[in-house]
């Protein structure tokens, strides 16, 4: 079986987390980036506010927890007020 492609990254379950956030639980760093490759949202919070890079913190997952921030960080400077809003911070 080949792999699934879909093109719904910001879906969510009844407690409002998204494949980003299962991925950054489950220390699934290819996975993330697929993921945010494809539109996910790394500040999506779930319904208690833990965005994916706290539920990676929180697990101790080194590998997500620097995919997350590294992304976080690059989507904070390209968005800087002294730069134009970008509607992408993905490649």
């Amino acid at each position: 079986m080949g792999p699934i492609v879909s093109s719904k990254t910001s879906c969510f379950v009844s407690d409002h987390r998204t494949p980003v956030h299962a991925a950054a639980f489950n220390d699934q760093v290819e996975c993330l980036q697929l993921l945010l490759s494809r539109g996910g949202n790394v500040d999506s919070a779930d319904q208690t506010g833990r965005t994916p890079l706290i539920m990676a913190a929180d697990n101790g997952h080194t590998g997500a927890v620097g995919k997350l921030s590294a992304d976080v960080v690059f989507s904070i400077a390209l968005n800087s007020p002294s730069r134009p809003k970008l509607t992408s911070t993905q490649n």
